[in-house]
């Protein structure tokens, strides 16, 4: 290579470097939001053997004093509720080993006066599941990651154990702007129903608030270009603001005939009003635009949420009070809660979300209350 051509190649990969941070550094800000709650939820699960039940340490010590000292016992903790937990780490990797244990400690743990028996078997572990089951224990329920047994001790006590979760929690974003118009769209799986306009929206992820799922749903696909480069950002596009909830429906039996489905409107707003040209997703979305307000809430496919007992009324006068106070609808952010959220003034109708103060350090637990917007 020349050395004129190694001079022209410089500025070439300086300016190569450039965009390339520059789209770095997008991508990073995009999946901010995603990274947080894909965090929040993975470390969930890697401590939810310790956070699954409330553990009394003292106990707890004392318990580890009985099963180091009695090697015939399988390894627990007990919650208090004066139940056991079994630790998933310690259950033996010998079939016959685990058999003997089982049986012997489910004896102790009766004539100990102990409740309830918990036992999260992992997949790996799953041949094992015959002989819990030939020993009393129920399946609770299961992931992709492990099985939940359990077994009720006392023969005088009705069994307490609650079932596992048995309602889905879903969300739609009514994402307002300042011409008092709606993000709607059309499912592309939606067969049979051409007119058919619905708000973004979808499932709550595990771990996530209600507020932080309505904003995540309402991002929609859009194009940009920077620096001559077309950049197609997935899960990216509109911004949003979470405002309030508007209102909620349950509904069952849902899924598999024995859940039900609880769905929030959530009113949103987009955080930078200028106009973006959206790009649908190819696999879900068929058609995706602005509709007005009034119009939407007046669709054939719409009036079961918004013509019933004045909502429709009660979302226009919500939608009204964001409008009238679009550049100072929030107030002071308080200090050491989610800096992601911020608060709404008092309005007329729905439900703001406000943070919660942890009371536990060790956890790092979120809590969220929705308090009724009232003028006070």
């Amino acid at each position: 290579m020349s050395r004129l051509d190694k001079k022209s190649l410089l500025p070439r990969l300086c300016i190569f470097s450039a965009v390339s941070f520059i789209l770095y550094k997008l991508y990073e800000q995009r999946d901010k939001d995603g990274r947080h709650i894909k965090q929040v939820s993975s470390d969930s699960l890697r401590t939810e053997e310790a956070n699954e039940f409330e553990i009394k340490e003292d106990e707890d010590k004392e318990n580890e004093k009985i099963w180091k000292s009695d090697t015939n016992m399988l390894a627990f903790q007990s919650d208090h509720f004066r139940g056991i937990r079994v630790i998933a780490s310690r259950i033996p990797k010998n079939k016959k080993e685990w058999e003997q244990k089982l049986s012997y400690s489910l004896r102790e743990w009766t004539l100990k006066k102990f409740r309830g028996v918990w036992i999260k078997l992992p997949v790996a572990l799953v041949s094992y599941l015959e002989y819990g089951l030939k020993q009393g224990m129920a399946i609770h329920h299961a992931t992709k990651e492990y099985v939940m047994l359990y077994k009720w001790l006392p023969h005088d006590e009705k069994d307490m154990v609650p079932e596992y979760c048995h309602s889905y929690l879903g969300v739609g974003a009514l994402i307002i702007n300042e011409k008092r118009q709606c993000v709607v769209i059309q499912e592309k799986w939606d067969f049979g129903r051409a007119n058919y306009w619905k708000t973004p929206g979808g499932a709550v992820d595990r771990c996530e608030s209600i507020s932080h799922a309505a904003v995540r749903e309402a991002k929609v696909k859009w194009k940009m270009c920077l620096l001559f480069v077309v950049c197609f950002l997935e899960e990216t596009g509109i911004e949003c603001e979470f405002i309030s909830i508007l209102g909620f429906r349950q509904m069952m039996p849902y899924r598999f005939g024995n859940t039900a489905d609880i769905w929030f409107l959530c009113l949103l707003r987009p955080v930078d009003n200028t106009p973006l040209e959206f790009k649908k997703d190819e696999h879900e979305i068929a058609q995706i635009k602005w509709m007005d307000l009034n119009e939407f809430m007046n669709l054939e496919c719409t009036k079961s949420i918004f013509q019933h007992y004045n909502f429709e009324k009660a979302v226009a006068k919500e939608v009204d009070w964001l409008l009238k106070h679009w550049n100072d609808c929030f107030d002071q952010q308080p200090k050491n809660l989610d800096n992601s959220l911020k608060i709404v003034k008092n309005t007329n109708i729905g439900f703001r979300c406000l943070p919660l103060e942890d009371r536990s350090t060790e956890h790092k637990q979120k809590r969220y209350f929705f308090q009724p917007n009232t003028q006070l």
